[in-house]
């Protein structure tokens, strides 16, 4: 079953953002570190049971305008757009691979996978892969992720102890996109209940907490209590 990673969060100012964050609810936050191949760099804050917050800026611009990467290429259209928060997020795999022979079995098409690799304050590198389904009917989908180890902070006292508990993402059109997540990321039927303008909305359990489609444009995740 897929699990919730990690909410992405477009910030001019990674580390100044997190701050703003962690002092307003009162939470640990870490530093990131440098993504090297796509000339972006990070700040977190890790939550219980393998899920986080990414604060991502751009250092490098010329470095983020080559990358193929659709999440580097999504940030930098957000940033020079000025536009922040929440711009999408990863679904954790353990077999990425897989995913890989279903999407091509049924005819999906997907960028990927590409290799990330991040050096942490220690000078250890992180590595992982991410997967990217695509499709016309629905702009952003979220992306796949596959680590390589744990990823977790150096002090393993700065993990927070909320839980993940809801990722709530817009869509334009709600009848194209339920059966598209279905076959995507291979999920039954979902539950159908609504969303806190009384709106229809779209259900499904990951490995922890709640995956809901509603109708809009935006992301936000639940990390019971903290609204993001």
């Amino acid at each position: 079953m897929l699990a919730f990673d990690h909410l992405v969060v477009a910030a001019p100012d990674p580390e100044d953002a997190r701050k703003q964050f962690t002092k307003t609810t009162q939470l640990t936050g870490v530093p990131g570190g440098h993504h090297s191949n796509w000339g972006t760099h990070n700040q977190l804050c890790y939550f219980s049971k393998n899920s986080y917050i990414e604060w991502i800026g751009i250092e490098n611009n010329s470095q983020a305008e080559t990358t193929t990467n659709p999440l580097i290429r999504n940030l930098k259209y957000s940033l020079d757009h000025d536009i922040t928060g929440p711009i999408q997020f990863g679904l954790r795999t353990d077999n990425m691979d897989e995913y890989i022979r279903h999407l091509t079995e049924q005819g999906i098409n997907f960028q990927g996978p590409y290799h990330g690799e991040r050096k942490k304050q220690d000078g250890s590198l992180l590595k992982w892969r991410m997967l990217f389904p695509t499709a016309q009917s629905v702009s952003s989908l979220p992306f796949l992720i596959e680590w390589e180890g744990e990823n977790l902070p150096e002090d393993l006292s700065c993990i927070n102890e909320q839980e993940f508990t809801e990722i709530v993402t817009g869509v334009d059109d709600l009848d194209q996109a339920v059966p598209l997540f279905r076959k995507i990321y291979q999920f039954g039927p979902p539950h159908v209940t609504e969303d806190q303008m009384g709106n229809t909305a779209y259900q499904w359990a990951l490995a922890h907490g709640l995956l809901t489609l509603n109708e809009g444009n935006q992301v936000h995740a639940c990390f019971n209590p903290i609204f993001i």
